[in-house]
């Protein structure tokens, strides 16, 4: 009867998106997974801000030539010394419900964000920015006025360094966003579900059914409103397989992503609904270093050696990633992976090199050694986790035993520290390697190998902070060879692939990206 009755829900709901598609210019997304959460504050995963960042709007965005234009603020100015930014915002702004929005919402927002009650995830990004007295605000050792956020009055808002930072314009894009006091004081933590959440994008929040759908409808308080095409939008969390289905059955007009195996079929099919964009992103697996079996980087280098990323990127995944072997992608700013010796050589020297890697840990090939690798529920991850496990057995005799989630749970688990190896993507949207490197800085909260090398952070912030003068940017190539040296070294987590992003578009969708240019856009700015 509970199954009849699933059954009978789905069916309406598919009925539901499918007359909002032919009626009311509903878009229809695949999510890939359920968001964890629509707080922007506490916002881990793209599952959670594919959604968040049409319901959010900051003081600019990027768009698609990752250049930082107005949205939120008309206008802005940078200090000679880098230390002050101060923002116009528009006249007339207003929040979804129609309360007039001023820059004391954005300072009542970052005071949210670093409060040290809140224990919000994005408060490392305060700290990144070098937003003034951040780090002791957020520690608790400094009041929340202290912080270096202030509004000077309705429509100028002023944000404040300790230091300089080369990217603080592109992290001041990511980080501030406002928040509506009111319904937050109201609700506490309940103010990001639907009826609560009062947001200044191009949506608002309409239901979010769990483990079905989020669904958000058009802003009327908008600021740019009428250049708002399409009505309302649904985001789905599917699985690949059954995401691509439903896209073949007209029920899904964008994807998250499609399998692998079907990549080359679809392009010869529907090759310009295909659409592969470069992405700066590496997927790898993660050590837990507080687990005493691999306090030994002899083990980890070894296991990172043994893996053929050649065979992952040319017969199993197959869709234009390719081999990593650094943490950055070779595509960031400023980047140039170093010459590693798991880079440079040919695989069965790496191999010959593990298996001394492997004696000097303490293990003999062949031996009682086991592995347990945690992944999310997902065929591609299946698929490389398989390959790899087997690649270690021929390599090194190591057995690994494979243990897949939900993806939440799966976090869940992480964050717990429930794990030996895990898989990881870490996925920016800004080609600046600071963003990537800084996951295996100590105190970082996405750290979750727990990697500790006081070496590593002083370079890391020597290279993440400064003027950016031409000194200064040959300073950062220079570091950031150092940086990825360092981790080939302590190898806290095994550098797999440098992805793409591949999806599927209807025709009737205008506005989406070209292959070949980057996967940023705005659903704001898609048509019918």
């Amino acid at each position: 009867m509970n199954r009849f009755l699933r059954s009978l829900r789905w069916a309406l709901f598919l009925l539901v998106s499918l007359s909002f598609n032919l009626i009311a210019k509903t878009l229809v997304l695949g999510n890939g997974s359920e968001p964890g959460t629509l707080n922007p504050f506490n916002s881990e995963t793209t599952s959670d801000s594919n959604v968040i960042s049409s319901l959010f709007e900051g003081l600019t965005y990027m768009d698609k030539h990752y250049q930082i234009l107005p949205a939120q603020a008309e206008s802005w100015t940078e200090s000679e010394d880098g230390l002050l930014f101060t923002f116009q915002l528009r006249k007339g702004l207003k929040w979804s419900n129609g309360d007039s929005l001023t820059a004391h919402d954005f300072v009542f927002a970052m005071r949210y964000c670093a409060n040290p009650e809140n224990a919000m995830v994005r408060s490392q990004s305060l700290k990144d920015l070098h937003m003034k007295n951040a780090q002791k605000v957020i520690s608790g050792e400094l009041p929340l006025e202290q912080l270096g956020i202030r509004a000077v009055d309705d429509h100028t808002l002023e944000i404040q360094l300790d230091k300089a930072v080369p990217f603080a314009l592109s992290s001041i894009n990511f980080t501030v966003v406002p928040l509506h006091r009111k319904s937050v004081e109201k609700y506490g933590d309940k103010w990001p579900q639907p009826g609560n959440l009062i947001s200044n994008g191009a949506y608002k929040l309409d239901k979010w059914v769990v483990n079905e759908y989020v669904s958000a409808v058009k802003n009327p308080h908008y600021r740019e409103s009428d250049q708002v095409n399409i009505e309302e939008v649904m985001f789905l969390p599917l699985q690949p397989e059954a995401e691509l289905k439903r896209y073949q059955a007209g029920e899904v007009h964008i994807t998250d992503s499609f399998p692998s195996i079907f990549h080359s079929k679809l392009k010869a099919q529907v090759p310009d609904e295909v659409r592969t964009h470069p992405t700066f992103s590496t997927y790898f697996y993660e050590f837990n270093l507080n687990d005493p079996k691999f306090s030994n980087k002899y083990l980890r280098q070894a296991l990172a050696l043994s893996v053929d990323r050649d065979v992952i990127t040319k017969l199993i995944t197959r869709q234009g990633e390719s081999p990593a072997y650094s943490t950055v992608s070779p595509r960031s700013y400023d980047f140039i992976a170093p010459d590693t010796f798991y880079k440079t050589e040919e695989q069965k020297t790496r191999n010959e090199k593990a298996r001394e890697l492997l004696k000097q840990a303490g293990f003999e090939q062949g031996s009682d050694l086991e592995v347990e690798l945690l992944y999310n529920t997902r065929e591609s991850h299946r698929q490389i986790a398989l390959a790899i496990s087997d690649m270690w057995k021929r390599s090194l005799g190591v057995k690994t035993r494979l243990r897949n989630m939900e993806f939440n749970s799966m976090l869940a688990d992480i964050a717990q520290g429930k794990f030996e190896l895990s898989r990881k993507t870490w996925v920016v949207r800004d080609p600046e390697p600071c963003y990537m490197l800084k996951i295996y800085q100590s105190d970082d909260p996405f750290n979750d190998s727990k990697y500790n090398n006081p070496k590593f952070d002083a370079l890391l912030e020597k290279a993440c902070t400064g003027k950016l003068t031409p000194e200064h940017r040959k300073f950062r190539q220079q570091a950031f060879q150092e940086l990825e040296a360092i981790l080939a070294e302590d190898m806290p987590g095994i550098p797999i692939l440098h992805g793409v992003s591949n999806r599927l578009v209807k025709p009737e969708v205008k506005g989406f990206p070209k292959s070949g240019e980057a996967n940023l856009f705005r659903i704001r700015d898609l048509s019918f």
